[in-house]
């Protein structure tokens, strides 16, 4: 018999911003040896001013405050990762971030060796930790355990699913619609989610949401065409109503579809980024 989900999880508070959180953007930018990835600034450390005593006062010590600091950090980096305001290949300072936020290098490692376990940086001897590139191959082998996974978790939800269950999915599929450009992939992630919680086991659904966490900045690539909103917008909410309605096998096989589609467009985009980069 399947366990119904508790109905908070490190998914869901990655949704929720924090504090006065910083409003990211999805850029994206160029490409090199098969790999792509955005550009923007990184997390430079703003000027601070003296108090108490002269002692320093971070910019940004007052976005850290509910969870844990390196839950919080751990948030808040990936995010910028995501949206490409950490770019690939660019190393993650620790002395400016620690200034940033007012903080020691204790929770920051803690917090990287977590985004390394994802995927999103990678640690080298003698230069700390770098953001990861996105590659094809990545790509191919998430979007193709997706497919494999995710149609039948959504039949298992909606013949699972409550009436608070139906609730929480539209409430996603409404976020989701929303969205500004730099919160889409994260919506996106809570959506689909949102249709396997009632059905799936916990290891079911930690392997669902890991990977839709890995997918999240190759869904923020594949959603930059002006018209992939809209599409996606309304294959979502086809996949909403076959799964408040309980058709089981029109809903396996659309979402399958729809993965498979994503997969598709994003292979293509990223081949068509990388030849262009490469000229």
């Amino acid at each position: 018999m399947n366990r119904q989900r508790p109905r908070t999880s490190p998914a869901t508070a990655a949704s929720q911003p924090l504090t006065d959180r910083p409003e990211t953007t999805g850029a994206t930018a160029g490409t090199t040896g098969g790999a792509i990835g955005g550009k923007g600034a990184g997390g430079a450390a703003n000027g601070a001013a003296p108090v108490d005593g002269g002692r320093p006062k971070a910019a940004n010590a007052g976005l850290l405050n509910t969870r844990s600091l390196a839950d919080q950090l751990f948030y808040l980096l990936r995010a910028r990762i995501v949206s490409g305001e950490l770019a690939h290949g660019e190393p993650i300072r620790q002395d400016t971030l620690a200034a940033e936020f007012g903080i020691s290098k204790i929770p920051l490692r803690e917090a990287l060796a977590r985004l390394e376990q994802d995927g999103l940086v990678a640690s080298y001897v003698n230069r700390g930790f770098v953001v990861t590139a996105m590659t094809l191959a990545e790509a191919d082998e998430v979007f193709t355990l997706r497919a494999k996974l995710e149609p039948d978790a959504a039949v298992a939800g909606c013949m699972q699913a409550t009436e608070a269950d139906h609730h929480r999915a539209r409430e996603a599929f409404a976020a989701f619609s929303t969205a500004p450009v730099g919160e889409r992939a994260e919506r996106n992630r809570a959506f689909h989610l949102s249709l396997i919680r009632p059905g799936v086991g916990e290891l079911t659904y930690r392997l669902v949401e890991r990977l839709n966490v890995i997918a999240e900045r190759y869904v923020l690539f594949h959603l930059a065409p002006p018209s992939r909103p809209q599409t996606a917008n309304a294959e979502h909410q086809n996949l909403l109503d076959l799964w408040l309605n309980r058709q089981e096998h029109d809903l396996a096989s659309f979402a399958r579809t729809h993965i498979e589609a994503t997969h598709q467009d994003l292979l293509r985009d990223m081949q068509a980024r990388i030849a262009t980069t490469a000229r």
